[in-house]
């Protein structure tokens, strides 16, 4: 596999991350969610988090309640809207246990294939209620129908890498740059130690234009 530019091309299973002493340019790659570490890093590089920036503003707070309470009548979990309307799994409908027969409008989705396997699905999504973060750093998810031990860092990196690519690829500019290999941006992403949908895999994903993209 290619290494991505500015990663470390760590192909180890993910772990605890709890020391910063390694983490500077180039980035792309995993930070640690230590909410001290997020503060001395988001010190020197202004564009990254710190601890007083993971969070939602109170309005986008109030916003995502709403959300929540038009879908949470369609769909047996949260989870089951992130699967299907995000992941874009099929769904199935809540069944009379006795009959067979449909009942309701609950949705649930299905994750798995007819030999239980999980299906493989993947998607680097826009945050739609996203932290109040420093000007000119993006809030993404990258989410999965995959468990943690199925993926390694590397593997996760070049998620996002593509992810982003995708999102700017219809400057020309940047079209350019990717043929030659050369990003221009830069992205950290951590493991969020308490996850509000904690039943599918994903990964907080902060990145920005670097000077030479944005010019």
């Amino acid at each position: 596999m290619t290494e991505l530019p500015g990663s470390s091309g760590s192909n180890a299973i993910l772990h605890d991350v709890t020391d910063c002493s390694e983490y500077g340019p180039p980035w792309n790659c995993r930070i640690p969610s230590d909410k001290k570490i997020l503060r001395s890093l988001s010190k020197i590089f202004g564009w990254i988090p710190s601890d007083e920036n993971i969070r939602p503003s109170p309005e986008t707070l109030v916003a995502k309640e709403k959300a929540t309470s038009r879908f949470k009548y369609q769909y047996v979990t949260e989870a089951d809207h992130i699967l299907h309307t995000i992941l874009r799994l099929d769904v199935t409908h809540e069944k009379d246990p006795l009959t067979g027969r449909r009942i309701g409008t609950m949705k649930t989705a299905r994750r798995f294939d007819d030999n239980g396997t999980r299906i493989d699905k993947r998607r680097f999504y826009r945050n739609e209620f996203p932290y109040s973060l420093p000007s000119g750093t993006n809030h993404y998810i990258m989410w999965y129908n995959l468990t943690q031990q199925q993926l390694t860092e590397e593997e996760i990196n070049s998620d996002i890498f593509q992810g982003i690519e995708n999102e700017l690829i219809a400057s020309e500019e940047v079209v350019e740059r990717i043929v030659q290999r050369k990003a221009s941006f830069e992205f950290v992403w951590y493991l969020n130690p308490k996850m509000t949908i904690p039943d599918i895999f994903h990964v907080q994903v902060f990145w920005r234009k670097t000077q030479s993209s944005a010019q």
